[in-house]
């Protein structure tokens, strides 16, 4: 058993602090194995000017939710209904563009086959893949992107009523939303993978 595993189940004082260090030194020999053999599985985030991190993209799986119990001896629910769809195009957020409104059809067209009970209480998980001219100034911001994304499930979350002729969702049913942006890597096209779920 080395130091590190038997520092772990019954710590003392400063045997994590030695124990961080040895994990951080694994973590980046292993990145460093990987910058140099497999440079694609990593992304850079910064640049040589203001200082930069290399580390592996987010994850791609979707998030797995703990099975829920409940009735009497332990008896199985059934885990909440959810919808995953990868839509294409390029994600913006400025409002009433053409270039907006093109996202919002691919978006409305990819979940239109999808429903809810009414009522019920949902998780929206985003994870958009920029364009190769959304990088610098033409990067939009995350809201934004979250913004137009949320108003184009309106099939799925329902119309917000008194918004005129503006169709928003209902996005008042979202009692979790998580969101994240990254530039398409090379073999990945420009979008986001949306992930709507019963709560």
């Amino acid at each position: 058993m080395d130091a590190t595993e038997a520092a772990l189940p019954a710590p003392r004082p400063g045997d994590l602090n030695r124990v961080e260090d040895e994990l951080d030194a694994i973590v980046c020999a292993h990145l460093a194995w990987l910058w140099h053999h497999r440079p694609s599985t990593l992304h850079v985030y910064g640049d040589g000017e203001v200082g930069y991190s290399i580390a592996p993209p987010p994850p791609q799986h979707r998030p797995q939710q703990p099975e829920r119990r409940g009735g009497g001896a332990g008896a199985s629910v059934p885990a909440p209904g959810h919808f995953e769809r990868v839509v294409r195009g390029r994600p913006t957020g400025y409002s009433a563009g053409a270039t907006d409104q093109r996202w919002k059809a691919n978006v409305r067209s990819a979940f239109s086959s999808c429903t809810l009970p009414a009522g019920c209480r949902l998780q929206v998980d985003l994870e958009f893949f920029l364009g190769q001219d959304q990088s610098g100034r033409n990067e939009p911001h995350l809201g934004n992107l979250i913004k137009a994304t949320i108003d184009a499930l309106d099939g799925v979350l329902g119309v917000r009523r008194g918004t005129g002729l503006r169709v928003q969702a209902d996005d008042v049913r979202a009692d979790r939303i998580t969101a994240s942006k990254r530039p398409a890597g090379a073999d990945e096209y420009a979008g986001a993978r949306i992930i709507v779920a019963e709560l």
